[in-house]
């Protein structure tokens, strides 16, 4: 029974930022419960195509997971998690272990406004605003609440879409707005070592890791974008310049 309840506890903690204790496991539950934890500690519209509990395996698994975009931006979805699977390991001391936490395919759109702020760290905001500060990891106690180790997170096969285009980069030469990059399978470490941390501070510590991982890899690419402009824009002033050296070299000449 017990392991039951956290592999559903945690499930909506690492959705939502918090915990939600359920006694009766049926998959429809747990989606009700998805949906609604993920609105309020997420701060917009999340929807869940389906969950498919296994306790024979010690697996939860999580289908078409889709986060819509805050307020002040697009329509469009800010992020679409096609399957997010729980292996749940043996406990260690008074604290429950996920083995791994894996996002497969996830398709994620970085989203800027005009005053440069983005549509994800918006989200990531609001989480941060709903989840207490952090202090030092607290022993376990036995409370209801399940303290949870997650020993490895493996995020599969990111789909990164960039959208600058409510900015005005054009004044800089950018002349493409829009990009979308593949990023190779990386790790965000373990959560919780050594003693686990309260199941409704997991679900915030893996959505705060992912999104600062993406926001860093989306700021480096604009910054890229507007390098490589700056530099083609200098180059081209070159060769204007070096034009004109030129054709002045050639009236001396014939002169």
């Amino acid at each position: 029974m017990q392991k039951i309840v956290i592999i559903i506890s945690v499930t909506i903690a690492v959705i939502a930022g918090g915990i939600w204790y359920v006694f009766s496991q049926t998959d429809t539950l747990i989606k009700q419960q998805v949906e609604q934890q993920g609105m309020e500690y997420l701060g917009t519209k999340v929807s869940l195509g389906n969950a498919e509990l296994s306790l024979s395996d010690g697996r939860l698994s999580l289908s078409e997971l889709n986060v819509q975009n805050p307020q002040g931006f697009s329509q469009n979805n800010a992020l679409s998690l096609q399957n997010i699977t729980l292996d749940l390991g043996a406990p260690r001391g008074d604290a429950y272990v996920v083995d791994q936490f894996s996002i497969n395919l996830p398709v994620i759109l970085y989203e800027t406004d005009s005053s440069t702020g983005s549509n994800l760290l918006t989200i990531k905001d609001h989480i941060q605003s709903k989840i207490p500060k952090k202090e030092a990891t607290p022993a376990p106690t036995k409370t209801a609440q399940p303290m949870v180790i997650i020993n490895n997170i493996v995020i599969a096969d990111t789909r990164l879409k960039l959208d600058f285009s409510a900015l005005p980069v054009g004044q800089l030469g950018v002349q493409q707005t829009t990009y979308v990059i593949t990023l190779p399978s990386f790790h965000l470490g373990a959560i919780g070592k050594p003693n686990g941390i309260p199941a409704d501070q997991i679900g915030a510590a893996v959505t705060d890791a992912l999104l600062t991982e993406v926001i860093k890899v989306a700021k480096a690419e604009g910054k890229k974008a507007a390098k490589d402009a700056a530099r083609d824009k200098i180059n081209e002033a070159l060769d204007k310049q070096k034009n004109k050296l030129k054709d002045k070299l050639k009236d001396l000449i014939g002169g």
